[in-house]
């Protein structure tokens, strides 16, 4: 297999696969929970830059826990910057580093006296700091390892406490640090099928930080009970010509383990408690890519999600859905080493149910709209 080729199925795989993810948080992937194993498709060194634009639009309709009847409407926008790096050591061994966003999300409803005491505004970022090596076991079989740390800043959740409406709004902040790993292996039966399996351990951060309103104030507030669901995923890749391939990544992440969730030290409101039934879900992705000349490609893809979040405990900011998503793009290659890629992408939930969660007399609909233009260039040596 010409190291054309391999470059090529590299940047096809992490084009598009899980650029979008229902998941709560996991909105949208830039580069991330890539397959450390694909390392050796790289030539001698590749660099790649990319930044993921976001512009989401969320609206709850209904009953608010505050017993009123209207609409609360959040949108909202951001840009993502992300890095991947690798360097080919031997024949055999190459290392790589990946800094990707995998954990995403921003409401931002305000003060609506609809949903006030539902939540007024959440946010979370993160950086997985990702060192990877793969080793070509055979021609036919490489492996792959890597440890994930992760960085969550600027986790968020403001809301007004229904019993002493005096407070105000409370706002908690918190960040943390999470460690894992990941590992993968990919196949080549033949010339034109080739396949990935890889894994992302659960993560399990404890968020610390500070809660405040208008009549107190804490320093020693913490998250707990909030582990990040290990995923496990299954690549196809076929090349059909000269000009098309296509490729599916098949995933399934074990948020089952999301039980209850505690918030500690609250301003005012002390240690709060919310009992989740959350689901395992499957996320199946589907693209094409068409290689038009030697310099330009069009590709196109399409995904589904899950909701992790059943309904009898899905808030109007802790809300999933079943999450279509569709991009296409394409690819330009503008000098010998140098490869820029722009993908735009599309995707939504509508009508999805929020029933009485928590006790509360809160029942409505919610829908989600986000628009994701992603643009990278990519360095080969």
């Amino acid at each position: 297999m010409s190291w054309k080729i391999k470059s090529s199925l590299l940047i096809f795989a992490l084009s598009l696969s899980g650029f979008a993810n229902a998941s709560d948080i996991q909105y949208f992937w830039a580069n991330s929970f890539n397959n450390p194993a694909m390392l050796n498709s790289t030539k001698n060194q590749s660099y790649k830059l990319g930044v993921l634009g976001v512009k989401a639009n969320f609206s709850f309709w209904g009953t608010g826990a505050s017993g009123l009847n209207g609409r609360a409407t959040s949108n909202t926008s951001d840009f993502i910057p992300y890095f991947a790096g690798a360097y080919r050591v031997n024949s055999k061994v190459v290392v790589g580093l990946n800094v990707s966003p995998p954990y995403y999300g921003n409401y931002d409803i305000g003060p609506n006296p609809v949903t006030i005491y539902n939540g007024t505004a959440s946010t979370m970022y993160s950086s997985d700091i990702s060192p990877q090596i793969s080793y070509q076991a055979t021609d036919k079989l490489a492996l792959g390892l890597g440890f994930d740390a992760v960085n969550f800043r600027d986790v968020t959740y403001d809301f007004g406490l229904l019993p002493v409406p005096e407070a105000g709004v409370t706002h908690t902040k918190s960040g943390a640090w999470a460690y894992g790993w990941n590992v993968g292996l990919f196949f080549t039966p033949t010339e034109r099928d080739y396949i990935g399996l890889y894994y992302y351990s659960k993560l399990t951060p404890t968020f610390k930080g500070t809660s405040y309103n208008n009549i107190a104030a804490t320093n020693n507030f913490s998250i707990t009970g909030y582990p990040i669901a290990a995923s496990t995923f299954i690549n196809y890749i076929r090349v059909l010509t000269d000009k098309w391939m296509l490729n599916m990544i098949v995933s399934y992440s074990q948020w089952n383990k999301l039980k209850t969730i505690r918030a500690n030290n609250v301003a005012t409101a002390g240690n709060i408690s919310f009992t989740l039934n959350a689901n395992n879900t499957y996320n199946v992705f589907l693209s094409a890519k068409y290689q038009a000349t030697d310099k330009y490609a069009v590709l196109a893809g399409v995904s589904r999600d899950g909701s992790d979040i059943r309904n009898d405990t899905r808030d109007i900011l802790t809300s999933t859905a079943r999450f279509g998503f569709a991009a296409i793009g394409g690819t330009a290659q503008v000098t010998k080493e140098a490869l820029v890629q722009v993908l735009v992408g599309y995707g939504n939930y509508r009508n999805s149910p929020v029933i009485f969660p928590y006790g509360t007399v809160t029942n409505g609909h919610l829908n989600l709209s986000a628009t994701a233009v992603d643009a990278t260039i990519t360095y080969d040596i």
